[in-house]
Order: structure tokens, then sequence, then C-alpha cells
């Protein structure tokens, strides 16, 4: 089970900043037994931080947001992770558990209207969201909250869109730069393994960024469609996606062309 807290500020009419605090604990023990402490439900920012610490028994990660608007079409952001840190001696440690990102969203792009250019770079650190209980990772009905890759990668992100009329396009570029783990080997990709059981040992302070078996992976996916109905963005798309994985061990490649109907109809569930 988790807490969440996340507190924005506009620091000015072109700067937004925010502060965010994830908690993630373990409602039961070996036996199913409920184990609920009131504290786990505390609302105020940082106070799990400063109670249970980031190394603690609970996992615990802390983050920042910045959004800066340069002009009404240009705007910068990023994030920054923090969840478990060593000391300065200690950069080689699997408890430098640090990542961040920055991107540029630029809007009618060379007075263009309607076209629009995002880029964005992400980096995490081996180890990253994975806790030495398997229970308390950074995960949610085993699937990741954060990067869907895990941990100890760096990605570039590149995406175009353009709209006439009711017409539009979009091309993506994703490439990622990653350690995977190897059969028996916990190099800190995979946040659902426990840190004990981490490749260099659990206190190792010989880890870097990237470690384990290079691997390279790149995504295109190239997509036209047509807008039939506005308010609920009913539309019709066509488009292709390719897919390549390539180390020592694996060159693999994916495409394949896809066709779709789709729109977005409000969603007034709320139940699970």
């Amino acid at each position: 089970a988790g807490s969440f807290q996340f507190l924005s500020w506009d620091v000015h009419k072109r700067v937004q900043f925010g502060l965010f605090q994830g908690f993630i604990w373990t409602s039961t023990d070996t036996r199913n037994k409920m184990n609920l402490d009131a504290s786990y439900f505390n609302p105020v920012l940082f106070g799990s931080a400063l109670q249970y610490g980031l190394g603690g028994a609970h996992n615990v990660l802390l983050g920042s947001t910045l959004k800066f608007k340069i002009t009404n079409s240009v705007s910068l952001y990023g994030q920054y992770l923090l969840d478990e840190i060593a000391e300065k001696s200690l950069k080689g440690s699997i408890r430098n558990k640090l990542g961040f990102q920055l991107g540029l969203k630029y809007f009618d792009v060379l007075k263009v209207k309607n076209l629009h250019l995002q880029i964005e770079y992400n980096q995490v650190r081996p180890y990253s969201y994975a806790h030495k209980n398997t229970a308390q990772n950074y995960s949610h009905y085993n699937q990741s909250l954060a990067h869907p890759i895990g941990a100890s990668f760096k990605e570039a992100i590149v995406i175009w869109n353009y709209r006439l009329a009711d017409f539009f396009t979009e091309l993506k570029f994703q490439g990622i730069r990653l350690g995977k783990d190897s059969a028996g080997r916990n190099y800190g990709n995979n946040i659902f393994l426990s840190q004990n059981n981490a490749f260099y040992g659990v206190n190792s302070t010989i880890n870097s960024q990237n470690q384990g078996v290079k691997t390279l992976v790149s995504f295109v996916d190239f997509k036209i469609g047509y807008l039939i109905n506005p308010s609920t963005n009913m539309n019709i798309v066509g488009g292709i996606s390719m897919r390549a994985e390539k180390n020592d061990r694996v060159n693999a490649q994916t495409n394949f062309v896809y066709i779709g109907f789709r729109t977005s109809l409000t969603n007034v569930y709320y139940d699970f």
C-alpha cells in the first residue's frame, strides 16, 4: 500500500515549482495480519521521510518538479528523484538511488500553427524504485509506478505532431540505453528484485550507471489520423511502429502496422 503527497506552487506567472513524496508501506505481515499505523496516513509533506528515513524499513521517495515558461510557445520542465542517498565518498553505492528528467516543449514551431515539438531526456540510477523487501518496491499490482523500463537507464525522446483542420499526424522517436539484468544477476534494472541480492553485494561501492548487459532499445512510431468529433476526441488513425533491441546476446526487431477507431469518453467510475 502507499501514501502520496504533492505540493505545487506558482512562484511566478511563468514559473511553477512542486514537491512530492511517495511512501510505500506493507499493510500486512507474513501471516496476513493487518499492521496499520496512524502515521501511514500523515498528510504532511515529507512527514514520512522525517519519521522513517529514506533507507529504512519502508520505501520513501522524494521528488521535485519545475516548469519554466520562457515564452508563450516555449517551456522547459524537469523532475528530480531521490530514493536513497549515500555519503559523497560512496558514489558507487547501491544506496545512491537518483533520477532526473529534463524536457522542452515548443508550440507552433517557427510560428507554424499547430506544429508542436517535444524533446525529453530521462536518467535513473541502478536499484532506484527497488527495496530490500520485494513487497515494497515502487509498484502497484506488479506494474511500475514510475518508468516501465525499470531503472539503470538513459532515455531520449523526440515527438513531432501537426494538425491541419481535422487531420493530424505524429512522429515519435525513443532511444534507451540501459544495463539489463541477466540470469541470476541483479544489476539494478528490475525493480521487482530485492536489493539485498545486488550482484556486487548490498554494501558494494562500485556500482555505475547502466551497469549490466549493455542494451540499446529504439522505438519509432508514425501515425496519421482524422478527427471525427472534437467533443469526444473521436478519431480514426493508422500508423506503423518499429521497435529494435540489441545487445551482445539479442538482436531483435519488431515492426507492425495498425489502424484504429478510438474516442475519449469521460470516465465517471472510481471503483477498481
